[in-house]
Parts: C-alpha cells; sequence; structure tokens
C-alpha cells in the first residue's frame, strides 16, 4: 500500500538511477576493463550501455501497464501465481545478495584504511543505519540521496579534473586492439553488471510522474556513461593499460597519486574515501529497501517497514561468507550474470504474456469499477 508521502519526483528518481548503478563500479571498472580488453574499455562502456538501454526500455514499458503496481504483484497477475511467486522470491534473493555484496567490499576496502576495526563492526554500523532509514519508506531515501549526490558528483568532476595534467591520451591508442568477439561479448557482459537498471521494476508506482520514467532512465544510463567514460580515460591516461590490470582498487590509485592545487590538496585519497562512503551507503539503502518492499508484497503486508529488520541479520551473515577479495569478486561476477539474463529475458516475456492475455486490460478494468 503506498501512502501519500511515498512519492518521488522524476529528478530523485534520476540521482537515485544514478548512485544505483555507481555501488562498486565506480571504483574497480577500469582494472576489469584493462583485463578484458585494453584501451578499448571506453568502446565496452558505449555498447554496454546502449544494450542496457534496451534492457529498460522494456522494463518501463511493462511497469507502464501497471503503473499503480509493482513487480511483485503484477507478476504474479500476469503468469499466475504458481509461477508469478517464485519469479518474485528470485528477484528478492537479489537484491538482498547484492546489498550483502556492496556491503563485504564496502568493508573490505574500509579496512585497508583502518586495519585495527572489525570487518564485522564495518558492516554491522552501516546496515543499522542503512536499517533505520530504509523503515521510514522511499520517499526519506530519496530525500537521503539527493543531500549526499551532491558529494559524489564534486569529488569524481575534481578527480577527472585533476588527472587531465598528467593524463596521456596516447595510452588510449591503438583503437580496436581487441577482437570484435570479444568487445561483443564484454559489452554484454558491461550491462548484466549495470546493477540498478532493474529498480524501475518495483519503484515506477512511486514516481509522481511515471510518464517521466523514460526521460529519467535514460538520462540517468547517459550521465553514468559519462562518469565510467571519463574515470576510465583517466586512470589509463595516467597509468597505462597494464600498470592498471595490477591495480586492486585503480580509481582509489589515481586519487592517492594526484595533488590537486598544489599543497592545497594533498592527499586527495581522502575525498575518495568520502565519496566511497557515499556511494556505497546509498547503493546499500536503496537495494535495502526493494528487498522489503518484495518480501512485504509477497507476504501481502500492508507495510514495508515490517520486513527491514527480518533482513538484517540475513544481509550480516551473507555478507560475512566471502572468505577474500578475489572471493567477493567472483560471487559478484557469478551475481550479474545470473541477475543480468533474468532482467534481460524476464520483463520482455512478462510483457508479451500480457499482451496476449490481456491481463493489463483485466487491471485496467478492475480499477476504473473501484473507482
Amino acid at each position: 500500500m503506498l501512502k501519500n508521502s511515498d512519492r518521488i519526483t522524476a529528478l530523485q528518481m534520476f540521482i537515485i538511477l544514478v548512485s544505483t548503478f555507481n555501488a562498486i563500479e565506480v571504483i574497480v571498472v577500469p582494472r576489469v576493463l584493462a583485463l578484458t580488453v585494453g584501451q578499448d574499455g571506453w568502446l565496452v562502456l558505449i555498447g554496454g550501455h546502449f544494450l542496457s538501454a534496451i534492457a529498460v526500455f522494456f522494463i518501463v514499458k511493462l511497469g507502464m501497464l501497471y503503473p499503480h503496481e509493482t513487480f511483485a504483484e503484477y507478476a504474479p497477475k500476469i503468469l499466475g501465481r504458481f509461477l508469478g511467486i517464485p519469479i518474485v522470491a528470485v528477484a528478492a534473493i537479489f537484491w538482498v545478495l547484492i546489498c550483502a555484496r556492496i556491503l563485504r567490499q564496502f568493508a573490505d576496502f574500509i579496512q585497508l584504511i583502518l586495519p585495527q576495526t572489525p570487518i564485522e563492526v564495518i558492516i554491522l554500523t552501516v546496515l543499522l543505519v542503512a536499517g533505520y532509514i530504509a523503515r521510514h519508506g522511499i520517499e526519506p531515501i530519496a530525500r537521503t540521496i539527493e543531500i549526499l549526490f551532491p558529494v559524489f558528483i564534486s569529488i569524481l568532476g575534481l578527480l577527472v579534473l585533476g588527472s587531465l595534467i598528467e593524463v596521456d591520451l596516447m595510452r588510449l591508442l591503438p583503437i580496436l586492439d581487441a577482437s570484435p568477439k570479444i568487445l561483443a561479448l564484454e559489452s554484454i557482459k558491461t550491462s548484466f553488471g549495470l546493477e540498478g537498471q532493474e529498480i524501475l521494476l518495483m519503484l515506477l508506482p512511486f514516481m509522481a510522474i511515471p510518464e517521466k520514467a523514460y526521460s529519467t532512465v535514460y538520462g540517468a544510463l547517459i550521465c553514468n556513461l559519462v562518469i565510467r567514460w571519463a574515470l576510465f580515460v583517466a586512470v589509463i591516461g595516467f597509468f597505462g593499460v597494464e600498470l592498471t590490470k595490477t591495480l586492486v582498487w585503480p580509481v582509489e590509485e589515481l586519487s592517492r597519486s594526484l595533488t590537486i592545487g598544489g599543497t592545497f590538496i594533498g592527499r586527495f585519497d581522502s575525498f575518495l574515501i568520502s565519496l566511497w562512503v557515499t556511494v556505497a551507503f546509498t547503493s546499500i539503502l536503496v537495494f535495502l529497501f526493494l528487498a522489503s518492499l518484495t518480501v512485504s508484497r509477497i507476504m501481502k503486508f500492508r507495510e514495508q517497514s515490517i520486513t527491514v529488520l527480518p533482513l538484517i541479520p540475513l544481509i550480516f551473515i551473507a555478507a560475512l561468507l566471502p572468505d577474500s577479495i578475489v572471493t567477493t569478486e567472483e560471487w559478484s561476477d557469478y551475481l550479474s550474470n545470473v541477475w543480468g539474463v533474468f532482467i534481460f529475458t524476464i520483463p520482455p516475456l512478462l510483457l508479451l504474456i500480457s499482451y496476449i492475455r490481456g491481463t493489463h486490460k483485466k487491471n485496467s478494468r478492475e480499477r476504473l469499477k473501484e473507482r
């Protein structure tokens, strides 16, 4: 059940999307691309975002047929509860696991700076704060992210601008060094890894003006492409491909190597930590809300807040399961691939079945009768 206050503007949705897209990849994407396609990573970013734009079209188109319902509500109507509920449950499980993964990666990064702090303390602290905010609905979440977003953009802008002096664009040559097959496969993998494109499955009904969904999500994809493209060019232009392949957190290494304005900002990596805290926290907040909202819809609870606290121990335990950074990355790749297949197949399939069965028309007639 949506409250009157649970409405967000198109701008707030844009900010939520951009913040969620950059949960982890904002720090590691240059290394990931350098390992697979070298200096051609900027082409893969364009291809991956183009494919994501196609997936998003079906997500929004499906949601617009049921503008007052979430994915957890219309999927069982389209497929029947026997098939629909398990599919919705898969989405809930994914959002729990992705929240746990972001928490763990965030904690691993912070522990490099605070080695004496137990990883359990870092994870639990962030999770409890996110849980407190998530219990109050999407509107305070949107306001929180709206406040933090300028910090994210400002620090990122300073990082890119500060690196321009020392960037050697010749390190981005030759173009098309990787084979077309590899570029195509990595573009698909990149589109799978854009976690956040699917949040409109659950958040579209919360938009004050749902008709702006297309312009909002495509604007967010373009903004995200610009951010990742700029970071990739800055890192490769500064370190080169071979050195970038060896860096665990290449963007963090870039910030540590820069001195902006002489001694005015001598330790820019401290600003990057602020960026990381901002982006990771907002992503954890959104995915925790999505998981709790989905579970509440499956259980037919009137309030989403009921399911937040029971999910916290599950996410906490899942975040502690990987035994190293390498294991966490392997887990991350597996989750991205599985969820990518889900996002690129289930919404188009549901859209097709909805048109065949006419469930969206029946749903509209039922709402007219209720009025």
